[in-house]
């Protein structure tokens, strides 16, 4: 079985995005995480996340998005 990269998108400093990556490091789950400013979204970002806040879950081609979706996907993964 494939395994499906982990992309977390977040700002320098979000809270809701501290959460996430609690819970991918106890987990001890892999996954690349980018800081954007949300003053100046890139278009890569506004075009996978229809509400272009953060964070953002990029799991492959699927994004998910809102911290509590976010950490019920992982922890149910």
């Amino acid at each position: 079985m494939k395994e499906t990269s982990l992309h977390l998108i977040s700002f320098t400093i979000c809270p809701f995005v501290q959460r996430a990556r609690i819970l991918l490091n106890s987990k001890s789950v892999a996954a690349e995480i980018s800081y954007i400013d949300l003053d100046t979204k890139p278009d890569w970002f506004l075009a996978r996340v229809p509400t272009g806040k953060v964070p953002a879950l990029f799991v492959g081609e699927t994004t998910l998005f809102e911290s509590s979706a976010i950490n019920e996907y992982l922890e149910e993964v």
